[in-house]
């Protein structure tokens, strides 16, 4: 729909100045000209501001009571965001017009019929023809040869020190007109009022219960995020609830280094996740064109056909929250999106210090390699692995030659470097896969699945060739392995084996690798 011509603005037809004692008294039979009946409409349009309604519903009410009050033929009110400065909801009293001015939703407030006019006057139009005024579309589409436009301001929201516009009522007539009486332009006047009050009541109601809504969700997701003992979960958790919660196809998460989104699979991928990260903002929250969204993320929410992202910042910046919308964000949607990135932030760093306290339980603080407490419950689980599906298992057990005297010679600092560079030769040449453990005060093992005791024992040269390289005095490694199943069968005869072949080592000279049953 085309909206009210400013260009034409002025001149006879219109006259945003009109008082109303410059025109003249209804007629008799008017609805504004019998004083019962206008405070019978003024009474019902109150009942429909303490009925607590939804928007849609008030604006219907609305509508009926401006038409029937001012005689028009139709009456269209719409509904602005008062903070987004768009359409959010178009009713009309005319079925034919419906499908015309429900093009309106979510169009700028500017594009409505006589905005520029009213906001930049009176409030009140009077258009007694159209013609001239509105151009041919808008005139079509309305079905309007007169008009009687009104500006519903919001009762409590200001802009540059003026209330903020909410709306606009057009009551329209099929046939041009002389005059709009006095009555009728001080009714629509009082009605405007009304309308605006109702309005914006229904619309403060809808906004507290929808935020009320999300925020009883909010507080059941933060309960979930805040047992999870993984940034991984974490994030994975916050992309579920923040798709449910905004009303969101497309999700991003980024924590600092740490990124998920939802669809799992979208073009570009994890760029789109980098994109956002590097995404800019001047404020903690903004809302976002598609189009003038980085490429990768534009291009992810382009291929889900979404035109609107809502990008959410944590007050301590380590998390942002990007959210893909068909429709454009409202307030409700921002400062649920703001509170979640702000649980997000705390419930990863929750996890994060959860991770760091299980990773020290498990973790020799010398040499970083795991302690007595994580081996014995991996050499059971990967014995029964080997068990389970008949594949080879090597257990190694490591002791540090003669370590008294280390100690005895250079203090236990001399010690302590000898068993890093123990630890750091084992992290070098064993792989992903292989785990390995100090044991005791000089002793280590080695979990190798998938590898025999012949593959172990190549492993394990390498290990010695490198201590002997790299440790600050001269090291010698005495070193005991055994296999499952060949050797053993159960996680403690092993060990066991693995031991006595440490031991047989030691009665051989020390320096060696034994293997059990040798």
């Amino acid at each position: 729909m085309t909206g009210y011509d400013s260009g034409r603005d002025g001149g006879a037809a219109i006259d945003p100045g009109a008082t109303l004692d410059d025109t003249h008294a209804s007629p008799a039979g008017h609805p504004a000209s019998d004083p019962a009946r206008r405070e019978r409409l003024v009474l019902a349009l109150a009942e429909a501001i303490g009925a607590g309604v939804d928007v849609t519903a008030t604006l219907a009410a609305a509508a009926a009571v401006l038409r029937e009050a001012t005689g028009a033929d139709r009456a269209i009110i719409a509904m602005c965001d008062p903070e987004r400065g768009f359409v959010a909801d178009v009713v009309t009293t005319d079925p034919a017009t419906r499908g015309a001015v429900e093009r309106l939703g979510g169009q700028p407030a500017a594009s409505l019929p006589f905005w520029r006019g009213l906001t930049g006057g009176s409030g009140l139009l009077a258009a007694p023809a159209t013609a001239g005024v509105l151009e041919p579309a808008a005139r079509a589409d309305l079905r309007a040869d007169a008009a009687l436009a009104m500006l519903l301001r919001h009762p409590t929201v200001t802009r540059d020190d003026r209330p903020a516009p909410l709306g606009v009522a057009v009551c329209a007539w099929d046939a041009a007109r002389d005059e709009f009486p006095r009555e009728v332009l001080r009714l629509a006047r009082t009605l405007a009022g009304q309308t605006a009050v109702a309005v914006a009541g229904a619309h403060n109601r809808a906004q507290a219960a929808a935020l009320s809504d999300r925020l009883s969700e909010l507080v059941a997701w933060a309960a979930r995020l805040s047992s999870a003992e993984r940034p991984a979960e974490v994030l994975s958790l916050v992309a579920h609830a923040a798709s449910e919660l905004l009303a969101a196809p497309f999700i991003s998460v980024v924590s600092e280094g740490a990124a998920t989104h939802r669809p799992t699979s979208l073009p570009g991928g994890a760029r789109a996740d980098d994109a956002v990260a590097r995404m800019n903002l001047a404020a903690a929250y903004a809302v976002h064109d598609a189009g003038a969204a980085p490429p990768a993320v534009a291009g992810a929410l382009g291929a889900l056909a979404l035109d609107w992202l809502l990008v959410a910042d944590s007050a301590d910046r380590s998390c942002r929250l990007a959210a893909g919308r068909a429709a454009m964000p409202g307030t409700v949607e921002e400062r649920v999106a703001r509170l979640l990135v702000d649980v997000t932030a705390e419930a990863v760093r929750r996890a994060r210090a959860y991770e760091r306290l299980a990773r020290l339980a498990v973790t020799d603080p010398l040499t970083g390699l795991g302690n007595r407490a994580a081996f014995e419950g991996r050499l059971a689980e990967a014995v029964s692995h080997s068990l389970r599906y008949a594949r080879p298992l090597a257990f190694v057990v490591i002791d540090v030659d003669l370590f008294r005297n280390l100690n005895e010679r250079g203090g236990h600092p001399l010690g302590d470097d000898c068993l890093r560079a123990v630890a750091d030769a084992i992290r070098t040449e064993v792989r992903g896969a292989d785990i390995a453990y100090r044991i005791g005060g000089d002793e280590f093992a080695l979990v190798l699945p998938e590898t025999t005791a012949h593959g172990a024992t190549a492993l394990l040269e390498r290990v010695a060739a490198r201590v002997r390289s790299d440790a600050p005095e001269p090291v010698g490694l005495t070193m005991g392995v055994a296999q499952c199943p060949d050797d053993a069968g159960t996680a403690e005869e092993l060990y066991r084996r693995a031991d006595l072949a440490l031991f047989a080592g030691k009665r051989a000279g020390r320096g060696v690798i034994r293997r059990a049953g040798e």
